[in-house]
C-alpha cells in the first residue's frame, strides 16, 4: 500500500492535493463496513434501538487552532482514493480556517481519528456519539518483524478501534481488526485497476 502511495503522490500534488494514508484507511474501510454493518450504525436517544445506515459518511480528526474537529466525507464509498484524497484536503483546509460549514460537520456513521503526524505509537479514540465505533491510526514506524527465523525490516502501522459494547462485543472486535489488516495488505481488494497503478 505504501508503494502505491508513493507511486502516486506526485500526480495527486500535480492536481493539488496530498495523497496521505488516510485516504487509503478510507478507502479500506468502506470496503470493511458493507460485511461488518453494525459498525456503520447508530443507536437512538434511548439507547434501545440500532438504526444500520445503507450510506457511508467517513468522518476524520482535523486539527484546528479551535481543537479537532471532524469533518465528514459524505458517500465515501461511492468515491474514488483521489476524490476522497482532495476531500481530505479541502475540508481539512476549511476547518483549520474557520470557514468549514456546519453541514460538514455532520452526518457521520463511522470516525478515522489519524493523528500519526503528532507521532506517538498508539493512543485511545473516543467514539462519536450518535455513531458506535471509531478507528485511531497512529503513525507508520519501520520496524523488525521475525519472518521465517529472520528479522526483517517491515512498515508497521498501529491502529486501534474503540466500540460501544452495547452493540458490539470484542469477538466483533478483533473480527474488525483483522478483516482490516487483510485488506490493507492486498491493496488491490479496494483500489480499483485504475487506482492500483500510475497511468
Amino acid at each position: 500500500m505504501e508503494q502505491i502511495r508513493l507511486d502516486l503522490k506526485d500526480k495527486a500534488k500535480a492536481e493539488g492535493f496530498s495523497l496521505t494514508i488516510l485516504a487509503f484507511m478510507v478507502k479500506a474501510v468502506c470496503k470493511i463496513l458493507k460485511d461488518f454493518p453494525d459498525f456503520n450504525s447508530s443507536l437512538d436517544p434511548d439507547g434501545e434501538n440500532l438504526i444500520q445506515k445503507d450510506y457511508i459518511n467517513i468522518g476524520f480528526a482535523a486539527n484546528t487552532d479551535k481543537g479537532l474537529m471532524v469533518p465528514v466525507i459524505k458517500g465515501a464509498d461511492q468515491k474514488d482514493l483521489f476524490d476522497i484524497a482532495r476531500e481530505l484536503s479541502e475540508l481539512s483546509k476549511l476547518a483549520r480556517n474557520g470557514k468549514i460549514k456546519l453541514e460538514d460537520l455532520q452526518g457521520g456513521t463511522f470516525t478515522i481519528s489519524s493523528l500519526g503526524s503528532f507521532g506517538g505509537t498508539a493512543f485511545t479514540p473516543i467514539i462519536n456519539a450518535p455513531e458506535v465505533a471509531i478507528l485511531g491510526v497512529a503513525r507508520s514506524q519501520v520496524r523488525p518483524v521475525f519472518i521465517k527465523g529472520q528479522f526483517l525490516p517491515r512498515l508497521i502501522l498501529p491502529v486501534s478501534l474503540s466500540y460501544d459494547h452495547r452493540v458490539i462485543d470484542g469477538v466483533g472486535g478483533i473480527q474488525f481488526t483483522t478483516e482490516l489488516k487483510n485488506t490493507l495488505e492486498d491493496p488491490s481488494s479496494f483500489l480499483d485497476n485504475l487506482e492500483a497503478k500510475d497511468d
